[in-house]
């Protein structure tokens, strides 16, 4: 990102496209593998992050989370991955197959289960308790975690 890019606020309520179909998730996730430095990594059920995820790093979350989501949400449509730009992406909103909320977001708005961005990213759940802000991985994707033997 450039010095004149978007701040985290602009990036992440502005405008993305669902990645619908798995061929062009896998293309998303393609190119993240080659571009694969200062990418954050926030799970919004912890405290936002204040260094970028190293590259390895972001691989190997993306071969855990890739692997858990497409087990869990079991249909041959992806549609809960959304992006600010396909072919050069500053943000990358992940939300759970499970807790989508409506497409209207009639009951308010949804918050990513994971936000990967290329700025530090601010806290995006205000009502997060003081113990998964303080747990190192915290939240539902610890259980990822530890179930698929870390990353």
């Amino acid at each position: 990102m450039s010095p004149t890019s978007p701040d985290f606020q602009t990036l992440y309520s502005g405008y993305t496209k669902g990645v619908l179909r798995w061929p062009r998730y896998d293309q998303l996730i393609a190119w993240l593998r080659e571009h694969n430095n200062g990418w954050y990594i926030y799970q919004t059920d912890t405290s936002p992050p204040e260094t970028p995820a190293t590259a390895e790093e972001l691989i190997d979350f993306l071969d855990t989370i890739g692997e858990h989501f497409r087990a869990l949400h079991g249909q041959p449509y992806c549609g809960y991955v959304y992006v600010d730009d396909f072919d050069q992406p500053n943000i990358i909103k992940i939300y759970h197959p499970k807790n989508m909320g409506s497409s209207c977001s009639a009951g308010g708005k949804f918050i990513p289960a994971i936000i990967l961005t290329q700025v530090p990213p601010d806290n995006v759940s205000p009502q997060m308790d003081e113990a998964t802000a303080n747990s190192p991985l915290g939240g539902w994707l610890s259980n990822i975690k530890n179930k698929l033997g870390g990353w």
